[in-house]
């Protein structure tokens, strides 16, 4: 959600999404997920821990 938010898109914006855009946001999520699971009580990263500043 950060990512597209970040990118400003709505509908129409991620429909029109490419596929290495796609690439991005999904390493980014899954980037989070990693961290945010090997965390006691599944507490999200700090977007600079996730080098997205």
């Amino acid at each position: 959600m950060h990512q597209l938010a970040a990118r400003g898109l709505d509908r129409s914006g991620i429909a029109a999404l490419g596929e290495d855009d796609w690439r991005a946001i999904l390493s980014f999520a899954a980037r989070a997920a990693a961290i945010t699971v090997s965390r006691t009580g599944a507490q999200p990263p700090y977007l600079r821990e996730l080098g997205a500043e």
